[in-house]
């Protein structure tokens, strides 16, 4: 009789989770309706702008356009925890036979450190947005020079042009990214962003990457500059752990960050929702490099077709 209850008991809870999943699943698939017609409202705006700059004559159903936004929520010890929302937008116009795009860019925070996307000259972890329109000059085989027209988006606008390099070499197994950026402000000044990043594939489950950034602005008179060695591994088609360590300047306040972190993200829902936890240690030279504890918890949205 005693077996019998437990296995009751067991039965019953394990009917209980069966709920509770089916009810999280339920609220998640929520979503999917307004992000849809999001995504839809996106690719009908992209091609209204697609219009304006081109003719009929180079149509093409390739929309590559997408939106990236994030939510973050981030603690530090003995400080209050504090939100920051990214948002990335890319406009193709494929009309113009992919000569030319849209971008937007929010909040750029020091998450550009480790992806690479920086649409704002200057310092890597600039808090501001912008928005320009992007030509593509030349396109070789490895490498290709954009300019780039747009505007830094605050109180008062201040717009840029820029000429960017980009090429990438195979070596053996290495991989080298080179991308330098020469920019000029309507009131900044002048400025240079260079970024290298090498790659290395260790095996189909672990990959090494070292990247380092450099960002120079005339009118501030600051240099911004990260390095950080990190060890990527896929655990599967949905998930990945990074294991990171680096360093990183901020000009304001003037300080240089040294940390240590982990990264894992993974698909939460369909193919356009996922999570990140990233725990870490950082030591800012301004606490005399005492260890400050900071987790992140991360979601991000994917609108379009990216």
């Amino acid at each position: 009789m005693t077996l019998v209850l437990l296995l009751q008991n067991i039965g019953a809870q394990a009917e209980d989770d069966v709920k509770k999943t089916e009810s999280t699943e339920n609220i998640i698939n929520l979503l999917d309706e307004p992000r849809n017609y999001l995504s839809t409202t996106l690719l009908g705006f992209s091609d209204r702008i697609d219009q304006i700059f081109s003719n009929t004559q180079n149509f093409t159903a390739n929309n590559t356009s997408f939106a990236r936004i994030s939510i973050a929520s981030i603690w530090l010890d003995q400080g209050r925890p504090y939100s920051l929302t990214e948002a990335y937008v890319y406009l193709s116009l494929p009309r113009t036979q992919d000569k030319y795009s849209l971008l937007l860019q929010t909040d750029n925070t020091e998450e550009s450190q480790s992806t690479g996307i920086n649409l704002l000259p200057g310092s890597p972890i600039q808090r501001t947005s912008a928005l320009a329109i992007r030509g593509n000059i030349v396109n070789g085989t490895n490498w290709s020079v954009t300019a780039d027209l747009g505007s830094k988006l605050s109180t008062t606008l201040d717009p840029f042009v820029r000429i960017s390099y980009k090429q990438k070499n195979q070596f053996d197994n290495w991989s080298l990214l080179w991308h330098e950026s020469i920019y000029k402000y309507l009131y900044l000044g002048t400025g240079i962003d260079s970024r290298v990043n090498l790659d290395y594939p260790v095996n189909d489950q672990f990959h090494l990457r070292l990247s380092n950034q450099l960002s120079l602005l005339e009118q501030n008179s600051y240099v911004d500059h990260s390095h950080s060695l990190a060890l990527f591994q896929r655990i599967n088609a949905q998930s990945a752990l990074s294991y990171s360590v680096g360093y990183y300047t901020e000009s304001d306040p003037v300080d240089g960050i040294y940390y240590t972190q982990i990264r894992y993200k993974s698909l939460l829902h369909d193919t356009w929702l996922y999570y990140e936890l990233i725990p870490e240690y950082i030591y800012p030279k301004s606490t005399h490099f005492r260890a400050t504890q900071k987790f992140t918890l991360k979601f991000e949205m994917l609108l379009g077709n990216p």
